[in-house]
């Protein structure tokens, strides 16, 4: 109710969509309610964002593409936004343009000189969840290399470099490397930061 007497209001709307969603747990009702909003032009980029988001979560992909579609297309070099339209394109079952998109992302950051360790990672991870092991081991082996330079290839404890190994070894599991798999999985082990 509070909703519909300040329409007009994007910070009340989105107030009221959140805690009906976060505290009511009535998750079609908040998409819904952002749903409506968005038809009257109200939502900014950041509601849209988080939008799309809900509707990515509620497995509403057909709802979430046009949403994902134009986020990219205003925002071309947002990483984030990318990545959920490659949730988009997974959820509708498009491989190609799954497979496109990360591509593209690929090219289009390395053309940009904003390729890093923490963007292969993120493709690598997005390719393996996806069943692309090929390009989640190119983008894997990449990440562990940056990870390597910057830390001047000291060996030692390391976390983060522990995760990207592990998706290495599964990105060679699922392409038959038996053996580099192997490898990649005990130098996950090995250097992982063991909490006692």
């Amino acid at each position: 109710r509070v909703a519909e007497l300040n329409e007009s209001s994007l910070a009340i709307v989105q107030r009221c969509a959140s805690h009906l969603r976060s505290s009511l747990r009535r998750h079609r009702a908040a998409t819904a309610m952002l749903m409506q909003a968005h038809g009257r032009g109200l939502l900014d980029l950041r509601a849209r964002w988080l939008l799309t988001g809900w509707l990515v979560q509620d497995r509403q992909y057909t709802d979430a593409l046009p949403l994902a579609e134009a986020l990219v297309k205003e925002k071309t070099d947002n990483l984030d936004y990318r990545l959920k339209l490659v949730a988009v394109y997974t959820g509708l079952k498009r491989t190609e343009d799954v497979a496109a998109t990360l591509d593209e992302t690929e090219a289009r950051f390395r053309e940009q000189k904003r390729w890093s360790e923490s963007v292969a990672a993120r493709l690598g991870k997005t390719a393996a969840a996806n069943r692309m092991p090929a390009r989640a081991e190119r983008w894997m082996e990449e990440a562990i290399r940056l990870r390597q330079e910057a830390r001047g290839h000291r060996g030692g404890r390391d976390s983060t470099l522990s995760r990207y190994y592990r998706a290495l070894a599964s990105a060679r599991g699922q392409l038959g490397k038996t053996v580099e798999a192997v490898q990649a999985a005990s130098t996950a082990i090995l250097s992982a930061n063991v909490r006692r």
